[in-house]
């Protein structure tokens, strides 16, 4: 296309030079018109496409602040709710459904657990379990413990090791649990 604008046409038509440029400018004027319009086109392309995407993100900015409001103008009583929470019974769980939870956890460890015994007390179960392994294991399936269920507490925990070079610990743990053999006796 530039060879049109650009070639010397005055030497093949024998025409004067201010004719060749006036229709050398006049053909670079109608190509850039051409080429505006068109670039022009697709800007209005682009243009609506944003400014719809700019309205959607507007509506949806509008919906999350009223929930923000409302959720602001809730009044959330605390002790009418843990009142609730303290009366209410826990779900009892089963032992063989604690020993399946927290023996899963122990496939890929060298932990070695040494005695594992569920003792009777008033409105709960207590398992004591004593444990031998490095601190990290042991972190590890006492954090499995706590994460097992919300009626699950720590009553005992003693760790020890018989010298500063070793990382083998012994530990002792003693955890509540509402079971459902603590429910039945009830």
């Amino acid at each position: 296309m530039s060879w049109l604008l650009f070639y010397d046409w005055r030497r093949l038509f024998q025409l004067p030079t201010k004719w060749v440029n006036t229709f050398g400018l006049a053909m670079a004027v109608i190509i850039g018109g051409i080429l505006w319009s068109v670039w022009g086109q697709h800007n209005k392309a682009i243009q609506a496409q944003l400014l719809d995407e700019l309205a959607l993100q507007q509506q949806s900015h509008l919906m999350y602040l009223r929930k923000l409001k409302q959720l602001d103008d809730q009044k959330i009583d605390y002790r009418d709710r843990y009142r609730k929470l303290a009366v209410s019974v826990p779900n009892p769980q089963s032992k063989t459904v604690v020993f399946n939870y927290l023996s899963s956890g122990l496939t890929d460890s060298s932990m070695e657990i040494s005695s594992w015994q569920w003792e009777q007390q008033q409105h709960s179960q207590h398992l004591v379990v004593d444990l031998k392994g490095n601190f990290s294991e042991i972190a590890q399936f006492l954090r499995r413990c706590i994460r097992f269920s919300e009626v699950v507490t720590i009553k005992e925990l003693s760790l020890s090791r018989h010298s500063v070079d070793t990382t083998k610990i012994d530990g002792r743990l003693r955890l509540s649990f509402f079971t459902v053999e603590s429910a039945e006796s009830q």
